[in-house]
């Protein structure tokens, strides 16, 4: 479970792909509107890459070790992104309608 930044409240977080749920998120006790707060997964997996390429062209058993480490490296970030998602304040206003109903003018 997440906390509301702004009042520290606990807040019960949807499924990382549910997109409809992660819309309509909104703290219970204070009512403010939430998002998932970006983290940046790529750049702590990139030298995790770096370094298991170099150390798989060592030796057959080396790029065993090192496929079993890039495995279990990766499950652990999802695991991080999906257990305790980081939570802050919806910065951006809801989306206006595009379209405008005229119904007061008269069509020619």
């Amino acid at each position: 479970m997440a906390q509301c930044p702004v009042c520290d409240h606990a807040v019960r977080t949807p499924f990382s792909l549910n997109l409809e749920g992660w819309s309509h998120l909104t703290c219970i006790q204070c009512k403010a509107r939430l998002e998932m707060k970006p983290r940046p997964v790529a750049i702590l997996f990139f030298p995790v890459v770096l370094i298991t390429s170099w150390f798989a062209r060592l030796g057959h058993v080396q790029s065993i070790i090192a496929e079993v480490l890039l495995v279990s490296i990766c499950l652990a970030l999802v695991l991080l992104l999906i257990v305790r998602p980081q939570v802050r304040l919806r910065k951006r206003p809801l989306p206006k309608a595009v379209i405008q109903l005229n119904i007061d003018d008269p069509s020619n």
